[in-house]
């Protein structure tokens, strides 16, 4: 267990507070303190992966699962993980990488960096979403100037959705089509790419919320999708950043199947739109995940920038919700995470089931070294209980 987190006044032993009701208000205080255990996540070596240069286990993105199979992303390529759980590893094992690139054409190659920030499992399909977002590059020696280079990755624009084939015993296999007997034919689709970008960042240029904040780059408060939720042909998209007002934003798409376009996906009018907007009331923390489970949205939160900043799990219990405001007493705070320097920032949020019922998984950007383990290729993700419905 993480020597950094909350500690008794009486030995060392890391202890979670119990949840209890505030006085002031009768409603009940959010979990806090270090997780019930932690699973290990074991990859392949990506010496062994001919589209992976980096160690996948350092730089997990997102989590999605189904059954015993656990989705990951690694932000530094453009492929989808899939793992599956052991229970008497307790761990997720057997990795298999599935590069996008095979099933897609992506403006910038199979190589090219995605940046995937969303995972979602909704109704048999595996859904993806890249961060739509512009960087900047370090001075690299070149002092000040260099930071004057915002570069723009085409494969960052990535949005789509796989289908499912189910192997049996919980096991899933992302998939280019699925055709079975008697059943629906289900096929691979996307967002149309190219190397200037997709049609969500078109559109939102023109916003009057949002446009002033498409040409500023990633964490300095620049547009920058990290969470995606969907049910059905709707999908929530959560940002980062821009963070206005204090208020997080949420997109909301209803995509549409073109199959006459190359099974391309295609945003449709809502109230006159192509899109519509949310405004979450997070006292200034950035949506660094969503997920959505029977009617209820969860956002796990962060800072939108590099700073360290307070971490927690929200639920809103009515969701979509009936105004495009979301104020602060309708949201639920209901876990706070530990915040360390440096390390430990909150990526991905994800459901598992198992036989003691449900559990939240959290996966961490920059993971603290007393998660990772190089030589067997493994990260430690934390195990939550799943809240219990507010008061």
């Amino acid at each position: 267990m993480n020597d950094k987190a909350t500690t008794t006044a009486e030995d060392d032993t890391p202890h979670r507070d119990d949840p209890a009701d505030d006085p002031a208000t009768g409603q009940s205080l959010p979990l806090s303190g270090p997780p019930d255990e932690r699973l290990p996540l074991i990859f392949q070596n990506q010496d062994r992966l001919a589209h992976v240069d980096d160690p996948i286990h350092r730089d997990v993105s997102a989590l999605a699962v189904s059954g015993r199979t656990l989705f990951a992303t690694c932000d530094e390529t453009a492929s989808i993980e899939r793992l599956v759980f052991d229970a008497d590893k307790g761990a997720f094992t057997d990795h298999v990488s599935f590069p996008l690139g095979a099933i897609f054409d992506l403006p910038d190659g199979v190589d090219g960096e995605m940046d995937i920030e969303g995972l979602e499992i909704a109704d048999g399909w595996l859904w993806i979403c890249g961060s739509h977002s512009l960087k900047r590059d370090g001075p690299d020696g070149e002092g000040l100037a260099g930071l004057d280079d915002i570069d723009w990755d085409p494969n960052r624009a990535f949005l789509g959705r796989l289908p499912l084939l189910d192997r049996g015993d919980g096991v899933f296999e992302p998939v280019a089509l699925v055709e079975p007997v008697g059943g629906e034919r289900r096929e691979a689709a996307a967002l149309k790419m190219n190397d200037k970008g997709g049609p969500m960042r078109r559109r939102l240029e023109d916003d009057p919320l949002l446009g002033p904040f498409m040409s500023l780059p990633c964490k300095e408060n620049g547009f920058d999708i990290e969470g995606f939720a969907a049910h059905g042909e709707t999908v929530w998209i959560g940002l980062r950043g821009p963070v206005i007002g204090s208020h997080a934003i949420i997109i909301e798409l209803q995509l549409k199947e073109k199959k006459s376009k190359g099974r391309r996906l295609k945003p449709q009018k809502i109230d006159g739109r192509r899109y519509r907007l949310y405004g979450i009331d997070l006292d200034g923390q950035a949506i660094r995940d969503l997920r959505f489970r029977e009617g209820v949205l969860y956002l796990l939160s962060g800072a939108t920038t590099d700073l360290e900043a307070m971490q927690s799990v929200y639920r809103i219990e009515q969701w979509p919700p009936e105004t495009d405001i979301v104020p602060a007493h309708k949201v639920e705070r209901v876990l706070d995470l530990p915040v360390l320097r440096g390390s430990d920032h909150a990526e991905g949020l994800c459901f598992f089931r198992r036989q003691e019922g449900w559990d939240m998984l959290i996966a961490y950007d920059s993971p603290d070294d007393d998660r990772i383990d190089d030589d067997n290729c493994m990260v430690e993700v934390d195990v939550y209980p799943m809240p219990s419905a507010g008061k």
